[in-house]
């Protein structure tokens, strides 16, 4: 059934080629479907198409990735170009209208089907680089890796609801740390996240909005104990941040992809100085970016990406950069 809906995005421009107005469409071919069927659900009956046409010629041109347009391939990516002439507008809205009862209908066994309780493992091996710096003491780059990183997700979505709670937790065993300052390698305590979510979907615009509570842990250098000492201690931080975001399930060519962003503001922070004579006196304060990318390998197993972004300030300023790129199992 999937296959035989075709998807109309929408009309994003007016272009000008060969003298005459085109409409653009991007549209994505469904079973049983050829370039002269797909014609007829937008131009007049009376309109006169044949292979010369302006707009035949534009739209071949603008598709070199189609090998043949006598036999087009389910799921093909299609910037179709109409004469502004030849254009029906009656049939261009019966067809949009087609499509949002078939969303409708399609969010609706999504919801009916939909299991109220759902839990997943995952795998992410990661790479971060922080920049801390100090005017009064000095400037530090280093690294800390991951190559292990544990962690599960869980969700909960109340019957026929169209807003649903998720957590997840994780666990970072980080490598040693190299850094510009010195060529010894330094342990690191592990990283440990939490969070908890409300997220709210609308249908009509095929995203979701959530917001909720997240904890991390992480690792810094006592900056003081390094300039005053040459001895290398590590802060240890814990922050809570304010969490506000967006996630849509996109189409790339035929591949899902599930994607999410936010934006954190720390509401409370606190740390332990690695150095009993250097005390920073003040926690962390600041805020976090997150892109997470999803995609379904099958029905139980996924690949997934992270980025993260922090800009921190307090004992000193700190810039980091995480990415990270890993393995999941969702249990039926």
């Amino acid at each position: 059934m999937i296959t035989k809906i075709i998807i109309f995005i929408l009309i994003f421009s007016v272009q000008t080629a060969f003298g005459q107005k085109f409409f653009t469409l991007k549209y994505i071919v469904g079973a049983k479907d050829s370039y002269a069927s797909i014609l007829k659900k937008f131009v007049r009956i009376d309109a006169v198409i044949n292979k010369h046409s302006p707009m035949i010629i534009k739209t071949k041109q603008e598709n070199p990735h189609i090998a043949s347009w006598e036999k087009l391939k389910v799921g093909a990516h299609i910037k179709l170009f109409i004469n502004a002439e030849f254009l029906d507008k009656m049939k261009l809205e019966l067809y949009k209208h087609e499509l949002r009862e078939k969303k409708k209908k399609r969010e609706a066994e999504i919801l009916k089907k939909r299991k109220s309780f759902s839990a997943s493992v995952f795998y992410m091996a990661s790479s971060g680089m922080f920049n801390q710096s100090n005017e009064k003491f000095l400037k530090i780059d280093f690294a800390q890796y991951s190559f292990i990183t544990l962690g599960g997700a869980f969700l909960y979505f109340p019957k026929n609801k169209k807003y649903h709670f998720s957590s997840s937790i994780y666990i970072s065993k980080l490598g040693t740390n190299t850094n510009n300052l010195n060529n010894d390698t330094i342990s690191i305590t592990p990283e440990l996240g939490i969070n908890g979510y409300f997220s709210y979907r609308f249908p009509k615009l095929s995203y979701s909005i959530y917001g909720g509570l997240d904890l991390e842990t992480f690792s810094t250098f006592n900056l003081e104990s390094i300039q005053m000492t040459q001895d290398f201690k590590m802060n240890e931080s814990k922050v809570i941040y304010l969490t506000l975001g967006i996630d849509r399930t996109f189409n790339f060519f035929t591949h899902a992809l599930y994607v999410k962003a936010s934006l954190s503001k720390n509401i409370t922070s606190s740390y332990t100085s690695g150095s009993e004579i250097y005390d920073p006196g003040i926690a962390y304060s600041g805020f976090k970016l997150m892109l997470y990318i999803n995609k379904k390998i099958n029905k139980q197993y996924f690949w997934h990406f992270l980025y993260k972004y922090h800009s921190m300030s307090g004992p000193d300023n700190l810039l980091v950069n995480r990415i990270g790129v890993g393995i999941g199992y969702i249990f039926k």
